[in-house]
């Protein structure tokens, strides 16, 4: 499941991600080549801060979820990709929509992630929990992989 989730994560972010145009920059600064920079950096930073916020939400009461939830969530992040999508293909054009799915595209990668990995060793016998350590070191790579590799066929559609 982790790799689900960064597969998800990768083909859009940043690739993809980048697509969305925030109209508030280009009311604010005058330089249009200073436009796409500025873009691009506000829509990592949002990501960021977004996915902080939802790793760090793991560790309160949000983060004693069923099994369930946490694939089902993993599994629902696929209607914020495919917003993605929407605002590649000139669908939706508002800041609200654009900024919304950014935070939480952000959110629900960091909670997701956090969530299955913290799992994941807890249901494992303790001489086993090192070796899962391992094998969920090795899916995120292996999801961060397949979704840089599935980006870069995307971003040519």
């Amino acid at each position: 499941m982790l790799t689900f989730v960064m597969i998800t994560t990768f083909t859009v972010f940043p690739g993809v991600m980048f697509n969305c145009k925030l109209r508030f920059i280009e009311g604010i600064l005058s330089d249009p080549n200073l436009i796409l920079p500025w873009t691009f950096w506000t829509i990592i930073m949002i990501f960021n801060i977004c996915d902080t916020i939802g790793k760090l939400l793991v560790d309160t009461k949000l983060g004693q979820v069923s099994d369930a939830f946490a694939y089902t969530l993993s599994f629902a992040r696929l209607f914020i990709f495919a917003d993605f999508f929407l605002v590649k293909f000139n669908v939706y054009q508002s800041d609200w929509f654009n900024l919304l799915n950014i935070i939480l595209f952000g959110l629900t990668n960091g909670y997701c992630m956090n969530v299955i990995a913290v799992k994941s060793p807890k249901k494992a016998p303790d001489e086993k929990k090192a070796t899962i350590g391992i094998f969920i070191s090795i899916f995120v790579i292996l999801g961060i992989m397949l979704g840089s590799l599935a980006a870069v066929f995307i971003n040519d559609i």
